[in-house]
């Protein structure tokens, strides 16, 4: 079984969407940032580097919200939401777009209710 995290990064009450080059996206054709956990990587620290990695944005003190497994892929993933102090993205080569959504765009594309997780 392979693991993946996935983060849900928040600014300003608005969420992050990416629009995946190769793959249709989990969301509507979009996905949230994250990847594969390497072998022996600490699940927070996969997390930081996917993240990095695909927007630019480095993130501090993720807070681990659920698992999610998906046995069509056999994967599990570890999600993680994280407050992040610019909107300004550098998308990877792995990303063609994104966008910030209010919390109501985000749970009629997820099917997430974030009420439970924001203050």
């Amino acid at each position: 079984m392979r693991v993946s995290v996935k983060a849900i990064l928040a600014y300003n009450r608005k969420f992050l969407l990416l629009k995946p080059l190769k793959m249709s996206g989990n969301i509507n054709g979009w996905d949230i940032p994250g990847g594969t956990v390497q072998k022996g990587e600490r699940l927070q620290d996969a997390l930081i580097r996917e993240v990095k990695e695909e927007t630019g944005i480095e993130i501090y003190n993720p807070v681990y919200l659920n698992s999610v497994f998906l046995s069509g892929n056999a994967t599990k993933y570890e999600i993680f939401m994280a407050a992040v102090y610019t909107d300004q993205v550098i998308l990877s080569n792995e990303h063609s777009k994104y966008k910030w959504v209010g919390e109501k765009e985000f749970f009629n594309l997820t099917r997430v209710n974030l009420k439970k997780y924001l203050n």
